[in-house]
């Protein structure tokens, strides 16, 4: 851990500035189509209804298109994932973090995937919730899956995937920042016992260096250390 400390130090002291407020979704129940500005293109959503329809994508699906000139240069469907009440369909951030690209998440019990959407295609992401790493150089989205949790941070400036966490034995619980480091607290799965119970002396920090979670004892997590809250988190 002593020989890790100097890179992740390096490393980290860019994502010291995640913003804090929630911020709510355009609803998309139901059908219609609505459309976005994104530089000089359009982003054209167009919700298909829970039946099938001649007009339309098809019925449990969304269909993602990105126009220059009126003229469509994207066109993707998103197969939906129906939530047990709230709203189906695309959902639509009012912050949206990536500097050439659009977001939009599509929710689900399934913990939602984050698309990336923009002139050179739409690219689809686990993760239903996220925030902002320091300067807006990186994106990462959080994703419960089962039985553990994904991570996936994206880069900000071109949308595409920087890395990978897939946890099948560790769960979300909080994530933290200090002049340093992001990190988050957990809960961790005894596979033997079949319960899942919370590690108070540890934290995991992302390396995205090392394309990897380390594990730091509490401790050494000093200065002041804030809450993280996410940017954008589907209604329950």
């Amino acid at each position: 851990m002593t020989q890790l400390l100097p890179i992740m130090l390096l490393l980290c002291a860019v994502l010291s500035c995640a913003r804090h407020a929630a911020v709510p979704a355009t609803s998309a129940a139901g059908t219609g189509t609505r459309e976005y500005a994104l530089g000089q293109l359009t982003v054209r959503i167009t919700e298909g209804g829970r039946a099938p329809s001649p007009h339309g994508p098809p019925a449990g699906s969304s269909l993602v298109e990105v126009l220059a000139d009126r003229d469509v240069i994207v066109r993707q469907t998103v197969p939906l994932h129906p939530r047990s009440g709230g709203a189906s369909g695309l959902m639509v951030p009012q912050h949206q973090p990536l500097r050439r690209h659009m977001i939009a998440v599509r929710p689900g019990a399934d913990g939602g995937r984050l698309l990336v959407i923009g002139g050179d295609g739409v690219r689809d992401y686990p993760g239903g919730r996220f925030f902002t790493l320091g300067g807006g150089l990186f994106l990462l989205a959080e994703r419960a899956t089962a039985p553990g949790d994904t991570i996936t941070v994206i880069d900000a400036r071109n949308g595409l995937l920087q890395c990978f966490f897939s946890m099948d034995t560790i769960r979300v619980e909080r994530w933290y920042a200090n002049d340093r480091f992001h990190f988050f607290t957990y809960r961790s799965l005894d596979r033997v016992a079949g319960q899942w119970g919370a590690d108070t002396a540890w934290v995991l920090v992302p390396n995205l260096l090392l394309q990897r979670l380390v594990k730091v004892e509490r401790t050494e997590m000093k200065g002041p250390i804030r809450q993280v809250a996410y940017e954008y988190e589907p209604e329950q």
